[in-house]
């Protein structure tokens, strides 16, 4: 059985059961839970039937804080050392992206053929030619270079 909105119960804690009484009709028995979800709509929690009000408040009132925020000049101080580092590490990654790129242009043919290898992405093509290159000549047959890769050789 779904839930209406098509979201299965499980992922929500719901519990519910047709129960049929006389003739062709039925009730529903179901939980009754409160749930805490963020702006996002994503979940943070949940309140059994029967919780007291005083201990919803106590649950509640620190998430509304943190959602809320109390972010500091010394906070910010940190968020902006974070996001420095942040960029940095997208820069050098972008700096290597374009040496891997100029590094393969020559190869292009055969980086694009590659690619159409079940399983062989662009990052994983780029790394099957760094790792092996492109002269086979040194691997006298496939089983050789399937050896040499430390690739399990009786599934070929």
């Amino acid at each position: 059985m779904r839930a209406p909105s098509g979201r299965p119960p499980r992922a929500y804690k719901v519990y519910y059961a047709k129960v049929p009484t006389t003739g062709d009709d039925y009730t529903v028995d179901h939980s009754g839970y409160i749930y805490l979800m963020d702006r996002a709509g994503q979940y943070l929690g949940f309140f059994p039937p029967g919780t007291p009000p005083d201990r919803m408040a106590d649950v509640i009132r620190p998430l509304v804080q943190v959602l809320t925020g109390c972010v500091r000049e010394h906070h910010r101080f940190l968020l902006e050392q974070h996001l420095r580092t942040i960029e940095q590490l997208e820069d050098s990654i972008a700096a290597f992206d374009a040496r891997i790129e100029a590094a393969l242009s020559p190869f292009h043919d055969i980086v694009e053929r590659l690619k159409e290898v079940p399983g062989l992405g662009a990052t994983a093509t780029e790394t099957v030619i760094a790792e092996i290159g492109i002269d086979m000549s040194q691997f006298p047959s496939a089983g050789h270079l399937l050896s040499w890769a430390k690739l399990d050789t009786s599934a070929v």
